[in-house]
């Protein structure tokens, strides 16, 4: 069960690290999409696509797997136990990727919020 727990939460955290990636770079593009021709932009975004994200997500996969990995086991260092230190782990990833997507799509910090209600209590 750890080992099915262990490869699933890496193949995860890594398909939402590289989509993160992607949405950061996808952002930059959207500033060069408001001042182009709509099939400019389109060719633009398709070459980028194949051109860069391709590459860097093939060269980041072992790296990202790898960290990954090392979430998940510094998860079991911190709670001395396997499957309880693999979910806190998995637990904590998630939670900072969630917070790099409300950033990376809204531009918001739910980190600010969070603080902003609790001082509000």
């Amino acid at each position: 069960m750890n080992k099915f727990f262990f490869k699933y939460s890496i193949i995860v955290l890594s398909v939402l690290f590289a989509d993160l990636i992607s949405l950061y770079a996808l952002n930059i593009l959207n500033l060069f999409r408001k001042n182009n021709h709509p099939y400019e932009s389109a060719a633009l975004t398709m070459l980028v696509a194949v051109g860069v994200f391709y590459p860097i997500l093939n060269f980041l996969e072992k790296y990202l797997k790898k960290l990954s990995g090392n979430v998940l086991k510094k998860g079991v260092k911190i709670t001395g136990n396997q499957f309880f230190g693999q979910f806190f782990g998995f637990l904590i990833a998630i939670v900072l990727l969630w917070i790099g997507y409300a950033h990376a799509i809204y531009n918001a910090n739910p980190l600010e919020k969070a603080m902003a209600w609790i001082t509000s209590i």
